[in-house]
Protein backbone atom coordinates (compact mmCIF):
# COMPACT_ATOMS: atom_id res chain seq x y z
CA UNK A 1 0.00 0.00 0.00
CA UNK A 2 2.98 2.21 0.87
CA UNK A 3 6.13 0.59 0.37
CA UNK A 4 8.18 3.27 1.47
CA UNK A 5 6.75 4.25 5.43
CA UNK A 6 4.41 3.09 7.89
CA UNK A 7 0.64 4.05 7.72
CA UNK A 8 -1.66 5.35 10.53
CA UNK A 9 -4.23 3.03 11.39
CA UNK A 10 -7.19 5.52 10.60
CA UNK A 11 -10.48 4.61 8.20
CA UNK A 12 -8.94 5.93 5.34
CA UNK A 13 -5.25 3.99 5.42
CA UNK A 14 -7.51 0.68 6.56
CA UNK A 15 -9.88 0.73 3.27
CA UNK A 16 -6.63 1.28 1.02
CA UNK A 17 -5.06 -1.73 2.73
CA UNK A 18 -8.22 -4.06 2.45
CA UNK A 19 -8.24 -2.97 -1.40
CA UNK A 20 -5.06 -3.85 -1.73
CA UNK A 21 -4.87 -7.27 -0.10
CA UNK A 22 -8.51 -8.30 -2.11
CA UNK A 23 -6.14 -7.65 -5.23
CA UNK A 24 -3.13 -9.60 -3.43
CA UNK A 25 -2.65 -13.11 -4.08
CA UNK A 26 0.45 -15.18 -3.07
CA UNK A 27 2.61 -17.77 -4.74
CA UNK A 28 5.93 -19.36 -4.75
CA UNK A 29 8.27 -19.30 -2.07
CA UNK A 30 8.35 -18.13 1.26
CA UNK A 31 11.28 -15.97 1.56
CA UNK A 32 11.31 -12.90 4.24
CA UNK A 33 14.36 -11.27 3.49
CA UNK A 34 12.85 -8.47 1.55
CA UNK A 35 9.82 -7.61 4.17
CA UNK A 36 12.38 -7.55 7.02
CA UNK A 37 15.02 -5.67 5.11
CA UNK A 38 12.35 -3.03 4.70
CA UNK A 39 10.91 -3.97 8.37
CA UNK A 40 14.02 -3.15 9.69
CA UNK A 41 14.53 0.33 7.45
CA UNK A 42 11.02 1.64 9.49
CA UNK A 43 13.72 1.58 13.26
CA UNK A 44 10.86 -0.56 14.86
CA UNK A 45 11.43 -2.00 18.10
CA UNK A 46 9.32 -4.82 17.82
CA UNK A 47 8.82 -7.00 14.13
CA UNK A 48 6.40 -9.80 13.68
CA UNK A 49 7.46 -12.36 11.37
CA UNK A 50 4.56 -14.68 10.26
CA UNK A 51 4.94 -17.81 7.80
CA UNK A 52 3.56 -20.68 6.45
CA UNK A 53 5.97 -22.88 5.87
CA UNK A 54 10.15 -23.00 5.61
CA UNK A 55 12.26 -20.61 3.88
CA UNK A 56 14.80 -21.18 1.16
CA UNK A 57 17.46 -20.17 3.00
CA UNK A 58 16.60 -20.28 7.12
CA UNK A 59 20.90 -19.43 7.24
CA UNK A 60 20.01 -16.01 5.50
CA UNK A 61 17.48 -14.98 7.62
CA UNK A 62 18.62 -15.95 10.44
CA UNK A 63 21.58 -14.04 9.67
CA UNK A 64 20.22 -10.83 8.70
CA UNK A 65 18.11 -11.24 11.93
CA UNK A 66 21.51 -11.16 13.72
CA UNK A 67 23.06 -8.43 12.09
CA UNK A 68 20.31 -6.02 12.16
CA UNK A 69 19.33 -6.76 15.74
CA UNK A 70 23.10 -6.63 16.59
CA UNK A 71 22.87 -3.14 15.76
CA UNK A 72 20.42 -1.87 17.67
CA UNK A 73 17.83 -3.99 20.00
CA UNK A 74 14.52 -5.06 18.30
CA UNK A 75 11.99 -7.67 18.98
CA UNK A 76 10.98 -10.37 16.55
CA UNK A 77 7.78 -12.41 17.38
CA UNK A 78 7.24 -15.47 15.05
CA UNK A 79 4.17 -16.89 14.18
CA UNK A 80 3.49 -20.16 12.52
CA UNK A 81 0.73 -20.59 10.40
CA UNK A 82 -1.60 -23.83 9.82
CA UNK A 83 1.53 -25.92 8.60
CA UNK A 84 3.69 -27.87 10.94
CA UNK A 85 7.13 -28.36 10.52
CA UNK A 86 9.36 -29.13 13.39
CA UNK A 87 12.61 -27.68 11.15
CA UNK A 88 11.05 -24.36 10.18
CA UNK A 89 9.53 -23.77 13.66
CA UNK A 90 12.49 -24.81 15.25
CA UNK A 91 13.91 -21.50 13.43
CA UNK A 92 11.37 -19.19 14.13
CA UNK A 93 11.65 -20.40 17.81
CA UNK A 94 15.35 -19.61 17.70
CA UNK A 95 14.57 -15.87 16.09
CA UNK A 96 12.54 -15.27 18.66
CA UNK A 97 14.83 -16.72 21.74
CA UNK A 98 17.63 -14.97 20.21
CA UNK A 99 15.77 -11.47 20.37
CA UNK A 100 13.86 -11.46 23.52
CA UNK A 101 10.68 -12.04 21.15
CA UNK A 102 7.93 -15.30 21.51
CA UNK A 103 6.63 -18.16 18.54
CA UNK A 104 3.38 -18.95 18.44
CA UNK A 105 1.96 -21.79 16.23
CA UNK A 106 -2.03 -21.27 15.10
CA UNK A 107 -3.73 -23.71 13.33
CA UNK A 108 -7.00 -23.53 11.22
CA UNK A 109 -8.96 -24.24 14.49
CA UNK A 110 -7.74 -21.03 15.39
CA UNK A 111 -8.00 -18.95 12.48
CA UNK A 112 -11.61 -20.05 12.37
CA UNK A 113 -12.40 -19.20 16.26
Amino acid sequence: VDKDRLMVANPDSKRRAYDFLDKFFVRGETNPIPALELAFKQQPELIYLLTDGDFPDNDAVLNLIRQRTRERKVVVDTVAFVARGEHYEKVLQQIGAETGGAFRYVSKEDLAR
